[in-house]
């Protein structure tokens, strides 16, 4: 291991002071600025966070870079990756159980979202490791999907590439250009060119869920510099419409046959708003609200049961932490919803946190992605005050797509 797991023992215990472990370095991209801002701490607690939710973060990293082996990887299977838990009635056959890339992957990007690059901060050295090892997995035609099962392999290769185009952003670093650039071609080229969807295989017609993942990497590559063509956002744009569903078009289906679900919607909502500015479609703001009405309703809680349905589900609150925490500015609505979901949230989140710095991997999902899984995502939600800088709109908008979103660097 590249870090003692006995730097986290307690979550009492701040494992690095963020005054002096973690350098500032130039940004030149201004919505990652806020990671390496020195008056951090008041971000923190002005947007909703405290000094408790950054021990946590602390925790969380520390007890991932003891996790991480030898070789840069961070090893599912050893850490509770590929139970079968049977979620929605569906047996994946253990799907996770070799996804090294994507495991690693989220955990490369807790690590960023905290502002520890291979280049600066406490943890350079694990960064820079994992980002070695995907390296090593990137085939020629630019995947990152490793070893992966079926149901993994994409979710593998946009996890993966999500956190080398976003260390490539934060950094600037040449020797990552050729990386980052074939693993979004890669992307490219196994999108389906008719509905604008992404699954299991290349070309597959899609799912929401897997959508997500790839635009939030390919939003990554763009605000990297890598061009990418108008048709990819148009036709990300059309596989959204597909699954609109609600009455204000503000909720969404897991696909374009399907229902309504609330973990979708949270995904969709989300996407919506990084597709601002590069795709014509329209949010009204009536499909905001019916979006924000919808989760706010189900909030994080401490599980009470053992039943899944009971289950901590780390996937939806992700989605729905980003999505709100975004869209909390735009009226009373939005606003009010984002304080009722980040209590609920930090509240949990602190509550159920190991002592070790980890979060039990018996969540919806966590069978499937094991404990790098869980406590990356759960790191994630708690890095939201200052992960990407809010954008702050002086009123309620009705055209969405009209407000700047993700831009790309100038060249």
């Amino acid at each position: 291991m590249l870090a003692p797991a006995s730097s986290a023992a307690a979550l009492e215990t701040p494992v690095a002071n963020p005054k002096t472990a973690i350098p500032r370095p130039p940004v030149s991209t201004p919505i990652y600025a806020d990671r390496f801002a020195e008056n951090r701490p008041q971000l923190v607690a002005e947007r909703g966070g405290n000094a408790q939710t950054e021990r946590s973060v602390r925790s969380a990293l520390a007890w991932l870079a003891g996790a991480q082996a030898e070789s840069g990887k961070w090893n599912a299977a050893r850490h509770g990756a590929g139970k079968e838990y049977g979620v929605l009635g569906h047996n994946r056959h253990g799907a996770g159980s070799h996804a090294d890339t994507g495991i690693s992957g989220l955990a490369l990007l807790a690590f960023l979202g905290s502002g520890h690059t291979h280049r600066h901060g406490a943890y350079a050295e694990q960064v820079a490791a994992g980002i070695d090892f995907l390296r090593r997995q990137q085939t020629a035609e630019g995947a990152l999907h490793g070893n992966a099962q079926l149901f993994a392999r994409t979710y593998c290769h946009s996890m993966a590439t999500f956190a080398i185009c976003e260390a490539y952003a934060l950094t600037e670093d040449s020797n990552l250009a050729a990386m980052a650039q074939a693993a979004t071609s890669y992307s490219l080229q196994i999108q389906n060119r008719n509905t604008g969807g992404w699954r299991y295989r290349p070309g597959d017609a899609g799912d929401t869920s897997q959508l997500g993942w790839q635009l939030m990497a390919l939003k990554s590559a763009q605000l990297a510099g890598i061009d990418l063509p108008s048709t990819t956002w148009t036709r990300i744009d059309r596989f959204l419409r597909h699954v609109q569903r609600g009455s204000e078009g503000g909720l969404a289906a897991y696909r374009p046959q399907g229902p309504a679900s609330r973990t979708m919607t949270a995904e969709a909502l989300y996407c919506r708003e990084l597709l601002a500015g590069n795709a014509s479609g329209l949010t009204q703001m009536a499909a905001v609200e019916e979006a924000v009405r919808s989760l706010v309703a189900i909030r994080p809680k401490i599980p009470a049961h053992g039943r899944m349905s009971d289950r901590m589900n780390l996937y939806y609150w992700y989605y729905a932490t980003l999505a709100l925490h975004r869209v909390q500015h735009y009226s009373a609505t939005t606003s009010r919803a984002w304080e009722l979901w980040n209590q609920a949230l930090v509240e949990t989140l602190l509550a159920t946190q190991q002592a070790d710095g980890s979060w039990d991997n018996k969540t919806v999902w966590g069978g499937y992605g094991g404990r790098v899984y869980t406590t990356a995502l759960a790191a994630l939600c708690l890095e939201v005050y200052y992960r990407y800088s809010p954008d702050r709109p002086t009123r309620p908008t009705v055209n969405m797509a009209r407000r700047g979103g993700w831009r790309s660097v100038p060249r």
